[in-house]
């Protein structure tokens, strides 16, 4: 009875679980219909602004962007348990001032779009579209 006890207070404090998403994301930035310039990053949202992960930060000059983006989800136990799927939220950071502040963040990528493997998700693109900055969020 005691192995049982230490076997279950063990699982509830395991570490958490990861898995990786990928998810292939394109978008068109223009600010006042031109092509942007500027600074952007791949983020992975958590509860806090603070708490946000930076993945990737990269220089655009036609405002093109088409990339795999790739993060581990973490899941604890108890999600672990109630088979609950933890995906990754995706957005862009564009560092350009088109009449919102000094960035512009993107609607985050729809979980649907999120992939376990790098080729599903190159053949399974998100497309942002054309991506209008100087529409303040």
């Amino acid at each position: 009875m005691q192995f049982l006890t230490v076997v279950l207070i063990f699982a509830m404090v395991a570490p958490v679980v990861s898995r990786v998403y990928y998810a292939r994301i394109i978008a068109n930035f223009v600010c006042n219909g031109a092509p942007v310039a500027a600074q952007v990053e791949l983020m992975e949202a958590n509860d806090s602004e603070a708490s946000h992960e930076h993945l990737l930060k990269f220089n655009i000059h036609d405002g093109k962007v088409d990339l795999i983006a790739k993060d581990q989800s973490l899941q604890n136990f108890i999600q672990k348990a109630l088979f609950q799927d933890t995906k990754t939220d995706f957005f862009f950071r564009v560092h350009h001032d088109c009449g919102c502040g000094a960035y512009f963040d993107t609607p985050f990528v729809p979980h649907a779009d999120n992939y376990k493997t790098e080729n599903e998700a190159n053949e399974k693109p998100y497309d942002y579209g054309t991506v209008e900055i100087s529409k303040c969020r």
